[in-house]
Protein backbone atom coordinates (compact mmCIF):
# COMPACT_ATOMS: atom_id res chain seq x y z
CA UNK A 1 0.00 0.00 0.00
CA UNK A 2 2.76 2.68 -0.22
CA UNK A 3 2.76 5.28 -2.50
CA UNK A 4 6.06 6.27 -4.10
CA UNK A 5 7.16 9.01 -5.94
CA UNK A 6 10.40 9.13 -7.54
CA UNK A 7 11.58 13.36 -8.86
CA UNK A 8 14.64 13.31 -11.32
CA UNK A 9 15.51 16.44 -13.71
CA UNK A 10 16.95 13.93 -16.49
CA UNK A 11 14.68 13.14 -19.24
CA UNK A 12 16.27 9.64 -19.92
CA UNK A 13 15.73 8.95 -15.86
CA UNK A 14 12.24 10.05 -16.30
CA UNK A 15 11.57 8.53 -19.64
CA UNK A 16 12.79 5.36 -18.23
CA UNK A 17 10.91 5.27 -15.12
CA UNK A 18 7.60 6.34 -16.19
CA UNK A 19 8.09 2.89 -18.32
CA UNK A 20 8.80 0.80 -15.53
CA UNK A 21 6.02 1.89 -13.63
CA UNK A 22 3.62 2.30 -16.26
CA UNK A 23 0.25 0.61 -14.68
CA UNK A 24 1.33 0.83 -11.27
CA UNK A 25 -1.39 3.25 -9.54
CA UNK A 26 0.94 3.32 -6.33
CA UNK A 27 3.82 4.89 -8.24
CA UNK A 28 4.84 7.51 -10.13
CA UNK A 29 7.84 9.77 -11.22
CA UNK A 30 8.20 13.27 -11.59
CA UNK A 31 10.24 15.60 -13.81
CA UNK A 32 11.57 18.03 -11.67
CA UNK A 33 14.93 19.66 -10.16
CA UNK A 34 15.29 19.17 -6.21
CA UNK A 35 16.85 22.56 -6.42
CA UNK A 36 13.10 24.17 -7.13
CA UNK A 37 11.17 21.87 -4.60
CA UNK A 38 7.80 23.99 -5.24
CA UNK A 39 7.74 22.51 -8.83
CA UNK A 40 7.98 18.94 -6.83
CA UNK A 41 5.05 19.75 -4.20
CA UNK A 42 2.76 21.50 -6.69
CA UNK A 43 3.02 18.72 -8.60
CA UNK A 44 0.08 16.85 -10.04
CA UNK A 45 1.74 13.60 -9.29
CA UNK A 46 2.41 14.53 -5.03
CA UNK A 47 -1.30 15.72 -5.30
CA UNK A 48 -2.40 12.36 -6.95
CA UNK A 49 -0.22 10.26 -4.79
CA UNK A 50 0.56 11.57 -1.54
CA UNK A 51 -1.09 12.97 1.23
CA UNK A 52 1.39 15.65 2.53
CA UNK A 53 -0.88 16.34 5.77
CA UNK A 54 -0.02 12.37 6.78
CA UNK A 55 3.31 11.63 7.32
CA UNK A 56 5.89 10.52 4.56
CA UNK A 57 9.10 9.91 3.84
CA UNK A 58 11.71 12.27 1.85
CA UNK A 59 14.51 10.47 0.95
CA UNK A 60 17.42 12.09 -0.30
CA UNK A 61 19.84 8.76 -0.95
CA UNK A 62 23.34 9.88 -2.71
CA UNK A 63 22.04 12.89 -4.12
CA UNK A 64 23.14 16.16 -2.10
CA UNK A 65 26.41 15.33 -2.76
CA UNK A 66 25.74 16.61 -6.05
CA UNK A 67 24.33 19.81 -5.18
CA UNK A 68 27.16 22.63 -5.14
CA UNK A 69 26.62 24.90 -1.90
CA UNK A 70 26.04 28.01 -4.61
CA UNK A 71 22.68 25.93 -5.78
CA UNK A 72 21.74 26.26 -1.99
CA UNK A 73 20.99 22.36 -0.74
CA UNK A 74 20.22 23.69 2.47
CA UNK A 75 17.02 25.93 1.50
CA UNK A 76 16.03 23.24 -0.90
CA UNK A 77 15.69 20.41 1.86
CA UNK A 78 14.11 22.72 3.88
CA UNK A 79 11.37 23.69 1.76
CA UNK A 80 10.88 19.79 1.07
CA UNK A 81 10.98 19.29 4.67
CA UNK A 82 8.68 23.05 5.68
CA UNK A 83 5.54 20.95 3.59
CA UNK A 84 5.44 17.61 5.59
CA UNK A 85 3.58 16.76 8.39
CA UNK A 86 4.74 15.91 11.81
CA UNK A 87 5.82 12.54 11.81
CA UNK A 88 7.43 12.88 8.51
CA UNK A 89 10.75 11.29 8.22
CA UNK A 90 14.26 12.62 6.22
CA UNK A 91 16.24 9.60 5.18
CA UNK A 92 19.83 10.66 4.12
CA UNK A 93 23.35 9.58 2.96
CA UNK A 94 26.20 12.16 2.52
CA UNK A 95 29.05 11.62 0.54
CA UNK A 96 32.12 12.87 2.47
CA UNK A 97 36.05 12.29 3.17
CA UNK A 98 35.94 11.78 6.99
CA UNK A 99 36.54 8.15 7.38
CA UNK A 100 38.09 7.71 4.18
CA UNK A 101 41.45 5.56 4.77
CA UNK A 102 43.68 7.38 2.40
CA UNK A 103 44.40 11.64 3.29
CA UNK A 104 41.57 13.97 1.50
CA UNK A 105 44.80 14.89 -1.27
CA UNK A 106 44.85 11.37 -2.38
CA UNK A 107 41.41 11.19 -1.67
CA UNK A 108 40.42 14.12 -3.71
CA UNK A 109 41.15 11.99 -6.94
CA UNK A 110 37.69 10.93 -6.86
CA UNK A 111 36.53 14.17 -7.28
CA UNK A 112 38.32 15.13 -9.57
CA UNK A 113 36.79 13.03 -12.00
CA UNK A 114 32.98 14.65 -11.55
CA UNK A 115 35.00 17.52 -11.91
CA UNK A 116 35.89 16.21 -15.54
CA UNK A 117 32.34 14.92 -16.62
CA UNK A 118 31.09 18.51 -15.35
CA UNK A 119 29.19 16.63 -12.64
CA UNK A 120 30.17 18.26 -9.09
CA UNK A 121 30.89 15.93 -6.84
CA UNK A 122 30.86 18.17 -3.26
CA UNK A 123 32.21 16.24 0.10
CA UNK A 124 30.29 17.94 3.11
CA UNK A 125 32.36 17.52 6.88
CA UNK A 126 29.94 15.45 9.29
CA UNK A 127 29.08 18.46 10.79
CA UNK A 128 28.08 20.02 7.14
CA UNK A 129 25.85 17.02 6.40
CA UNK A 130 24.15 17.49 10.41
CA UNK A 131 22.80 20.50 9.01
CA UNK A 132 20.21 19.14 6.63
CA UNK A 133 18.95 17.31 9.58
CA UNK A 134 17.83 21.03 11.29
CA UNK A 135 14.14 20.71 12.83
CA UNK A 136 14.72 16.70 12.88
CA UNK A 137 15.10 14.69 15.85
CA UNK A 138 17.48 12.01 14.67
CA UNK A 139 16.26 8.40 14.95
CA UNK A 140 19.15 6.28 16.57
CA UNK A 141 22.11 5.46 16.14
CA UNK A 142 21.99 9.11 14.75
CA UNK A 143 24.23 10.19 12.12
CA UNK A 144 27.35 8.09 11.27
CA UNK A 145 29.10 6.47 8.93
CA UNK A 146 27.44 4.62 6.51
CA UNK A 147 27.95 1.25 7.34
CA UNK A 148 27.49 1.74 10.92
CA UNK A 149 23.80 2.52 9.98
CA UNK A 150 22.08 -0.54 11.17
CA UNK A 151 24.43 -2.76 9.78
CA UNK A 152 23.26 -6.21 8.54
CA UNK A 153 27.11 -7.03 8.26
CA UNK A 154 30.16 -5.91 10.20
CA UNK A 155 31.00 -2.61 9.74
CA UNK A 156 34.79 -3.15 9.20
CA UNK A 157 34.17 -5.84 6.43
CA UNK A 158 32.32 -2.94 4.17
CA UNK A 159 34.62 -1.23 1.58
CA UNK A 160 35.61 2.65 3.50
CA UNK A 161 35.53 3.51 -0.52
CA UNK A 162 32.13 2.66 -1.64
CA UNK A 163 30.75 3.50 2.08
CA UNK A 164 32.56 6.77 2.99
CA UNK A 165 30.34 9.42 4.16
CA UNK A 166 27.48 9.42 6.46
CA UNK A 167 23.87 8.24 7.30
CA UNK A 168 21.08 9.59 8.80
CA UNK A 169 16.97 9.63 9.23
CA UNK A 170 15.63 12.27 10.87
CA UNK A 171 11.60 12.30 12.43
CA UNK A 172 10.12 15.66 11.93
CA UNK A 173 8.16 16.36 15.93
Amino acid sequence: GARVLYVDRDPVAVAHSQAVLDGNAHADVVAADLLKPQDILTSPQVERLLDLDRPVALLLVAILHFVEDADDPYGAVAQLSDALAPGSMLVLTHASYEGIPLPAERAGGAVDVYKDIRNPLIMRSRDEIARFFEGYDMVEPGLVPMPHWRPDTAPEDEDPYAFSGFAGVGRTA
